[in-house]
């Protein structure tokens, strides 16, 4: 066993993203290492995706567990792709809802304080439109990106 070399391979899925995989000399008694790499993906969605990879191949730390974390991988891939699309349609709803919720008189001011939790805010395309929105409503505030998003 102590001549054994580390291994280290690269599977795409679909020319979408790729997992690359280091296998430890003493794998499987050790944890593989792994990340996923994805262009179009951001900096948060990629911390994310690898930091859940991490934890599962460490859960499965002493098992064969190669397949089963390129399977795990795909998964969360997945939901991240999903999570994408819904961003954009919530956002693109934004765009197209230009009512105001309320009317008020010209020159009468509200202060108010409210928030809105998001399962995550990451897409610049909803951040954008959460921000058009405020100005057209003429509200002010902080938000919050990343997991979880708050407005």
């Amino acid at each position: 066993d102590e001549g054994l070399p580390e291994l280290s391979f690269e599977i795409t899925k679909d020319a979408l993203y790729s997992v690359i995989f280091n296998l430890p000399k003493d794998y499987p008694h050790r944890p593989l290492h792994c990340r996923i790499e994805w262009q179009q993906g951001t900096r948060a969605e990629h911390e994310y995706i690898n930091g859940n990879l991490r934890q599962y191949a460490d859960s499965l730390a002493g098992e064969e567990s190669a397949m089963q974390v390129l399977e795990k991988a795909g998964e969360i891939f997945t939901e991240i792709l999903n999570d994408k699309k819904q961003e954009e349609a919530e956002a693109e709803a934004l765009r197209q809802d230009s009512k105001p919720m309320f009317v008020r008189d010209a020159g009468q001011k509200a202060l108010g304080r409210r928030l809105i939790y998001f399962h995550h805010i990451i897409n610049p395309t909803k951040r954008q439109c959460v921000q058009e929105w405020a100005v057209q409503l003429k509200l002010g505030g902080y938000s919050k990106i990343g997991w979880p998003g708050i407005v």
